[in-house]
């Protein structure tokens, strides 16, 4: 169900939000729910790629060459910092 909003808006804003609705074939209230509904989905992690809400959270064992799977791994990930180690 729908409902009305009132919004006060910059002049300027406005009128560049009009140009903008005229130009894609829509209104500036789809303009405006369009914008919230892509701001809500970010904000409570919806929409992000994996990648995106995973990034910079994870953290690399450090390299033990005592551990043969570990070694295995960084090797098969080119990791390991050597000329043989990168797959091409």
């Amino acid at each position: 169900m729908k409902q009305r909003v009132n919004l006060t808006l910059d002049g300027k804003l406005l009128a560049r939000a009009k140009a903008l609705a005229h130009q894609q074939k829509t209104s500036i209230s789809r303009l405006v729910e369009k914008g919230l509904q892509d701001l809500t989905k970010v904000s409570v992690g919806q929409g992000r790629s994996f990648a995106d809400r995973w990034m910079g959270k994870l953290k690399l064992v450090p390299r033990n060459p005592a551990d043969p799977k570990r070694e295995y791994l960084w090797r098969k990930h080119g990791l390991a910092g050597d000329a043989n180690s990168r797959r091409h």
